[in-house]
């Protein structure tokens, strides 16, 4: 007999009808925008206060808090989709999180265990950061509740931790020089703040009641929901895979720096945000091609700025990591394959329907898309790790920038060939058209603009104290988008009436 799901169809109306793509996209962006800039600011306070070998280590926990926390999406994956379907089950999905929770604090613990002195911190150190374990458990499910219900919650709940968190790290890193531990802290006080806020967005989605038998239908399609999480684990051993070939933790720092700023870009995909539950409304296709539109022509000219800015960029960091700038060049194209790759994999899951009348055998999941998109993130990151395996030890001694830019290639060589298959499988899927002349005239102006702002960046940003640097960085980061935007509008109709569109977005709020 072939294996049934258990998750039935309480169906209410679809909750989903009445989402503005464009508008949810937009407010989700800017939001992000904002958030981008506090987190450079909180950014800066760790990278200028602790220490390479601390930040290294940061990285490194940060590593294993993503796969002591991966088995959340067991629970909170279907969430999703049933709130976006109509469906009551929001508390079950929260109290399961919270006691899943349990189990990945003792992975994380036998991760430090692992790490021991290759951490370059403490073994209590590393250990305290399982504080923060649970509160992602819990935050990760209630974006997923809000991803189906209020997308854009998730947007102004990262904004209240983002605003919250700044005030902690210069009290607990700075003020008082707690070090890792203050950090933690940070993290761990603005992640409840983070709760707070998804909480009070969902709570009409957290009245129901807790329903054992729900349960035990997710974790029965366990590695349906899972199996994604392969794809992270692999990305993100990376790190964990130079340290253990006994790699330095200084280079490891830099490279988390150049992560960090090259993660700009994938804030771009915010744009695509409600195409996903508007898809599994049943209401999403005419959407597609203007959404996709819309990505690429904010998507562009943030890598575009990242590359121009890679050097001075890092340099604001944190001198020390200022090594790690054709890293970051390539990582921000990267980064752009990746985000890319978020907006269709939002098309390709949205559109998929195997879940939505229930019935439906192990067969019809493994045919699906909710395993496709999956395995082809799994080859591509196992790929990566392959190539960055021979790499390390082809490089074993090399000097830091060198090892360093094998590793941005990497990235780019291995993420641009999966990403145009994606591109494939939505356009037969979902009906996607790439407007060709429209990206042409993106790219274009962003060249211009960009290149612009590359060279007057040599002659106007010199080493100066932070406070001095950051203003010009910024002015130039600021300008080199104007001058996109001027020159888009100027050359492109699609443009104006694009810009028209979102004008008139923003007013029916």
């Amino acid at each position: 007999m072939p294996h049934k799901t258990n998750i039935k169809s309480r169906r209410a109306a679809p909750t989903l009808s009445g989402i503005r793509v464009t508008y949810t996209g937009l407010v989700s962006f800017a939001s992000r925008i904002a958030i981008v800039l506090g987190n450079a600011a909180f950014m800066l306070i760790i990278t200028r206060t602790l220490p390479v070998e601390e930040y290294g280590a940061w990285g490194i926990i940060s590593t294993m808090l993503v796969y002591a926390v991966s088995a959340e999406v067991a629970v909170g994956y279907w969430a999703s989709r049933e709130v976006a379907r109509g469906e009551d089950s929001g508390r079950t999905a929260v109290a399961s999180s919270a006691a899943l929770s349990a189990g990945g604090v003792a992975a994380y613990a036998g991760f430090a265990l692992a790490v021991g002195s290759h951490g370059g911190v403490g073994l209590e150190v590393m250990l305290l950061a399982a504080l923060l374990v649970p509160l992602r458990y819990v935050s990760g499910t209630l974006v997923r509740v809000n991803l189906g219900w209020r997308p854009h919650a998730n947007a102004y709940a990262l904004a209240a931790q983002c605003a919250a968190q700044i005030p902690l790290a210069l009290y607990f890193v700075y003020h008082l020089g707690w070090g890792i531990p203050g950090v933690v802290a940070a993290f761990a006080i603005s992640h409840a703040v983070c709760c707070a806020v998804l909480a009070a967005y969902a709570r009409e989605k957290l009245r129901g009641p807790l329903e054992a038998r729900r349960l035990s239908g997710w974790l029965r399609l366990s590695w349906v929901s899972v199996y994604p999480e392969v794809a992270s684990v692999l990305y993100r051993l990376d790190v964990i895979l130079f340290v253990a070939l006994a790699g330095p933790v200084a280079v490891v720092a830099s490279w988390t720096a150049a992560l960090t700023v090259a993660f700009t870009v994938i804030h771009s995909a915010l744009i695509a945000t409600a195409i996903y539950p508007k898809l599994l409304g049943g209401d999403g296709t005419g959407h597609v091609r203007g959404n996709m539109t819309l990505f690429l022509y904010v998507a562009i000219p943030m890598a575009a700025m990242v590359i121009s800015l890679a050097g001075p960029a890092l340099y604001a960091l944190n001198p020390a990591y200022a090594e790690a700038h054709m890293a970051l060049a390539l990582l921000a194209v990267g980064m752009f394959f990746t985000a890319a790759s978020v907006v269709f994999h939002y098309m390709l899951e949205g559109n998929e329907k195997v879940d939505a009348a229930g019935g439906a055998s192990a067969g019809d999941y493994a045919r699906s898309n909710l395993f496709l998109t999956p395995s082809i993130n799994v080859v591509q990151h196992g790929t990566y790790l392959a190539v960055l395996a021979a790499g390390f030890v082809i490089l074993s001694g090399a000097p830091a920038a060198d090892v360093l830019l094998f590793w941005g290639i990497a990235a780019v060589a291995t993420g641009a060939p999966f990403t145009a298959y994606r591109y494939v499988l939505a356009r037969r899927e979902v009906g996607l058209r790439l407007e060709a002349a429209k990206v042409a005239k993106y790219l274009a102006a962003a060249a211009c603009s960009f290149g612009a702002v590359h060279v007057a960046q040599i002659e106007l940003l010199r080493p100066a104290g932070i406070f001095e640097f950051m203003p010009v960085l910024l002015g130039l980061a600021a300008a080199g988008m104007a001058g996109y935007a001027a020159i888009t509008l100027a050359a492109d109709p699609g443009t104006r009436s694009l810009a028209r569109g979102i004008v008139a977005e923003i007013r029916r709020r």
